[in-house]
C-alpha cells in the first residue's frame, strides 16, 4: 500500500514546505476572507461522535489556530475519557480572529452518540435538515416535539447543516468509531445523508498517539503507512473515500500551541467549508447556469 497522498496541494500549489509559517498564513487568510454562496451567512458544520471522542478538543483546536495569539484558546470545556457526553445541548461558540472578527461559520456540536445516553436517531435528522435551533437541550430518551420553541417548522438552507463531520479516536479504529449498540444508529444516519448528498468526513484525532514514523514527527503524518493503515480501515467503516478521512492531533497537554497542529486544524477547517460550500452551491444551484436544470 502506498502512503496517504500529500493532499496540501489542493489549497496551494507554491510552497514547498506545507509546514512554512507562510502556508499557515495562506490557510488562515483563505478561512477568515471565505463566504457563502448564495443569502447565506454561515457554513454550518456538524460534529458527531461518542462521549471523549474529540469533539470540544477539535473546536479549541481550531480557535488557538485562528486567534493566532500564541495561546491555547479553550473555548469548549473538555473532560478526559469521559463516559457520557458532557454536552447536552445542541450549540455553536463563535470562533474569531485576534483582531476579534467573527468567522462567517458555525461548527455545532450536541450530544456523543449513543443509544442509551446520546443524541436521538430522529434528533439527528431534524438537526440536519435545520429544525433544530441552537441552544436546544437533548433528551436522550425523546425527540424533539414539534411544539417546542427550539422546534423551525419551515427551514431554510441556511438553517440546515452543510457538511457533517464524525469525529472519532485513532487509537480504535473501524469497529470502535461507535459501540454495537450505536452502530445501526450510525448507518442509518450516514445512509440517509448520503441520499441527500451531503458531505461526510471522519476526523480522526489523537492519531499523534499512533507510532508515525520513526521520529514520530507530525510533518510525517501524510507519508506514514501506520496512519494510512488506520484511515483506510474508518474509510473501509463508514464506507466513504479515504480522501475524506482526516488524521488529526488537537492540543491535550501543551501550554503553547505549536505550527503543525495549527496547520492541520486550519487545513482541515478550509477543507470542511469548501466541501460545505459545494453542497450549498449545489442546494441553490449555484453551480451551473440557470437554464441548466430547465
Amino acid at each position: 500500500m502506498e502512503p496517504l497522498q500529500n493532499p496540501w496541494r489542493t489549497i496551494s500549489a507554491k510552497w514547498e514546505d506545507p509546514w512554512a509559517k507562510e502556508f499557515k498564513q495562506e490557510l488562515l487568510q483563505k478561512i477568515i476572507t471565505m463566504r457563502p454562496d448564495g443569502d447565506i451567512s454561515y457554513f454550518n458544520i456538524l460534529l458527531l461522535g461518542q462521549a471523549a471522542s474529540g469533539k470540544s478538543s477539535f473546536f479549541n483546536t481550531c480557535a488557538t489556530a485562528i486567534t493566532n495569539d500564541d495561546r491555547i484558546v479553550t473555548t469548549n470545556l473538555v473532560y478526559q475519557k469521559a463516559s457520557k457526553s458532557v454536552t447536552t445541548a445542541l450549540e455553536s461558540i463563535p470562533m474569531q480572529t485576534k483582531e476579534g472578527k467573527i468567522l462567517p461559520l458555525r461548527l455545532f456540536d450536541c450530544r456523543g452518540l449513543n443509544v442509551e445516553y446520546g443524541v436521538p436517531t430522529e434528533d439527528i435528522r431534524a438537526i440536519v435538515e435545520g429544525r433544530v435551533k441552537s441552544g436546544y437541550k437533548i433528551n436522550p430518551v425523546a425527540a424533539i416535539d414539534e411544539n417546542d420553541a427550539y422546534y423551525r417548522k419551515n427551514p431554510e438552507t441556511k438553517d440546515r447543516m452543510h457538511c457533517i463531520v464524525y469525529v472519532a479516536n485513532a487509537e480504535n479504529p473501524s469497529e470502535h468509531l461507535t459501540d454495537h449498540k450505536t452502530e445501526e444508529q450510525l448507518r442509518f444516519v450516514r445512509e440517509n445523508l448520503a441520499s441527500q448528498h451531503l458531505p461526510q468526513t471522519v476526523l480522526f484525532n489523537k492519531v499523534d498517539k499512533l507510532r508515525i514514523s520513526n521520529s514520530n514527527s507530525l510533518r510525517d503524518i501524510f507519508r506514514s503507512q501506520n496512519v494510512r493503515d488506520t484511515c483506510t480501515k474508518a474509510a473501509e467503516y463508514m464506507q466513504i473515500p479515504l480522501t475524506n478521512v482526516f488524521p488529526m492531533a488537537n492540543y491535550h497537554e501543551e501550554n503553547l500551541p505549536t505550527l503543525e497542529k495549527d496547520i492541520l486544524a486550519l487545513f482541515y477547517l478550509l477543507t470542511m467549508m469548501q466541501k460545505a460550500n459545494d453542497f450549498i452551491k449545489r442546494l441553490t444551484k449555484k453551480d451551473a447556469p440557470k437554464d441548466f436544470y430547465d
